[in-house]
């Protein structure tokens, strides 16, 4: 950039704004002066029978499309004409009715709608109809307005404020107008949020910004950023207010406190090498390590241990021109996929990372701003294993000793009930061979004795044999049912049916056995086979004794799905004792139902009805 200079070698005049009225004359305002450039010898001259206190109050200079220099002067906006031999100002707006204070900047966009900015930090959208002031839209706490630039492609508006970049929406103005929404108008991001004082495009549209901290060049469509600073031959980092012109050539104009900057836009070229990115120390769990391989050439960190999972990195780029100027940004694939801005030189730290693959990629822009490209980005990659109790062989292990330790308490268990089951099969075997011969013998040799007796002895064995008769019955029930063969439900049915058999056919009473929807293959639980067969008994032989019925009827039948209901119904008429009789049979009926969680109901309205009710068989 070409770095210009006054009369005076010694000096370079804080020039505050600039005029070009024609593509000849080029006039900057220097305190209360107003001074015309040289083309001849470079420099600015100065005009002193220009000299007026109004120059003195110039905010903000504006040249039309029509070729109109204005000026906001206070609270107004001033049409200045130049000429070789005389100067004048004439009154072009007035805004009494806005209660404007000082008019920062002004601007008219092809619809004739007025932007103006004051010291309230807000900016004012008017129209002006038959002389007459129309409020639109104001934008507050926007910060001081310096310059305007209306994209008419793209129908926006580029304001440089004290408080960053802003673009405005112009087609949401132009159609909502007093309604257009806050939305309407954004700042840039990317940008740095410092004052800026101009917003002048070149043919690429790319805009060209002064501000408090250098020049810096914005890409609307790649939305990429380069700052200038001294070491790129700028007058100093802080520029004017005002003091900006984009010339009919193309020249951009810049003024600061040290003079004035003047370049083309098509002139600058940026650098296309980029700085080497080094890696200057590496941390695990902030601790530094002593790594076998240097460090900076490290591209793969060797295997971490799981609990090695917070990393920290020290880097710089290698940039000895303008090292402040440089900027990196940095992702952990594995982790994040956003970029992350930091500046030279860095610093990240990662903190308890879960265990995975990970990469860090290092990106630099050199000292114009310019990225890297991606295929220059420094990588660095590195593993975090699974805890040992997380990993696939710790639980492909746990489930191996699960399925042993389970195969050996079911195996345990299936051994157990089988050698039960052997030893019901072998105690039922014993008692029905070994009791029951003996049983059976005592009841013989007292029928035999009997015969030979005299009248006294008589009873007496025939007590015995009925005694030895009994003990058998009873017997057999109990060999039933330890008898592991007989647990199905079909074996329980066999002998319901022969009890009934024996017990009411020799009493000429009828009964009819039925079975619904019950499964015969079933197995029963000895426990509940047996208090069910001994329930039933106790019913069968109660009727056999003491009912005057001709008939039973005897039905089980399946109720919701694991349930079973049983019912024993005669057709007999209940006699009323007139005493209490001393007997426990349906005491122990009711003991037996509730062992084996089932219900018991009575009905003697139309002969004696038993109900048994049992949930579960199982």
């Amino acid at each position: 950039m070409d770095n210009k200079v006054s009369p005076k070698e010694s000096t370079l005049p804080p020039i505050s704004s600039f005029f070009e009225p024609n593509k000849s004359e080029l006039w900057g305002i220097y305190t209360s002066n107003l001074l015309r450039w040289d083309n001849v010898k470079k420099i600015f001259v100065f005009q002193l029978s220009y000299y007026l206190d109004i120059f003195n109050n110039i905010n903000y200079a504006y040249q039309t499309k029509e070729g109109k220099s204005l000026a906001a002067i206070n609270n107004s906006i001033y049409q200045i004409d130049f000429s070789k031999n005389q100067f004048d100002t004439t009154k072009f707006l007035n805004f009494p009715n806005l209660k404007s204070q000082q008019i920062r900047a002004f601007h008219q966009d092809i619809k004739g709608f007025f932007y103006i900015s004051d010291t309230y930090n807000r900016l004012m959208i008017i129209q002006v109809i038959n002389g007459r002031v129309n409020p639109i839209k104001t934008f507050d706490n926007l910060g001081e307005c310096y310059d305007f630039h209306e994209a008419m492609k793209e129908q926006k508006l580029w304001l440089a404020t004290s408080q960053g970049l802003f673009v405005l929406d112009l087609q949401s103005l132009w159609k909502n107008g007093k309604n257009t929404p806050s939305s309407a108008l954004k700042n840039i991001q990317a940008l740095p949020s410092i004052s800026y004082y101009s917003v002048l495009p070149d043919r690429q549209d790319k805009l060209w910004l002064s501000s408090s901290n250098g020049i810096l060049q914005y890409n609307i469509h790649k939305n990429q950023v380069y700052h200038y600073n001294k070491s790129d031959g700028l007058q100093g980092m802080a520029f004017n207010q005002g003091a900006f012109l984009q010339a009919s050539n193309g020249e951009i104009w810049m003024g600061g406190a040290d003079g004035v900057n003047v370049f083309h836009p098509d002139s600058i070229r940026h650098k296309t090498d980029f700085p080497r990115i080094l890696i200057e120390n590496i941390k695990i769990n902030d601790v530094n390590n002593n790594f076998k391989q240097n460090v900076q050439l490290l591209n793969q960190l060797p295997r971490l241990k799981y609990n090695e999972n917070t990393l920290s990195f020290d880097f710089l780029a290698l940039e000895y021109n303008n090292p402040e100027s440089i900027q990196f940004k940095y992702r952990l694939t594995g982790q994040d996929t956003a970029w992350v801005m930091v500046n030279n030189p860095g610093f990240i730290r990662f903190s308890k990372l879960p265990a995975g693959d990970y990469t860090l990629e290092l990106m630099a822009t050199n000292s114009d701003g310019v990225w890297m490209p991606a295929t220059m980005a420094k990588k660095v990659s590195f593993y975090i294993p699974l805890p040992w109790w997380r990993t696939w062989w710790f639980f492909l292990l746990c489930i191996v000793l699960v399925g042993a330790a389970v195969y050996g308490i079911v195996a345990y268990r299936f051994e157990q009930a089988l050698k039960i089951e052997r030893m019901r099969v072998r105690i039922s075997s014993d008692l029905h061979d070994d009791v029951g011969t003996i049983l059976t013998g005592l009841a013989m040799q007292s029928e035999i004795l009997e015969l030979t007796a005299n009248e006294t002895t008589k009873p007496k064995l025939q007590r015995i044999s009925e005694l030895s008769r009994s003990a058998m019955s009873h017997m057999r029930d109990t060999v039933w049912a330890i008898d592991a063969r007989k647990d199905k439900l079909e074996n329980l049915l066999d002998r319901m049916r022969e009890h009934a058999e024996e017990t009411l056919a020799p009493k000429g009473i009828a009964f009819d056995f039925q079975v619904d929807q019950l499964d015969l293959h079933k197995n029963v639980p000895s426990h509940i086979r047996r208090n069910l067969y001994l329930i039933y008994k106790e019913a069968i032989t109660n009727t056999a004794k003491h009912s005057n019925g001709s008939a039973v009827h005897i039905q089980l039948q399946k109720i919701d799905a694991t349930g079973l209901e049983m019912r024993i119904h005669d057709n007999g008429v209940p006699l009323q004792k007139e005493y209490k009789t001393t007997g426990a049979g349906l005491g122990n009926m009711r003991m037996r139902t509730e062992q084996i969680g089932a219900t018991l109901q009575l009905d003697t309205s139309s002969g004696f009805l038993i109900i048994i009710h049992l949930p579960r068989i199982s």
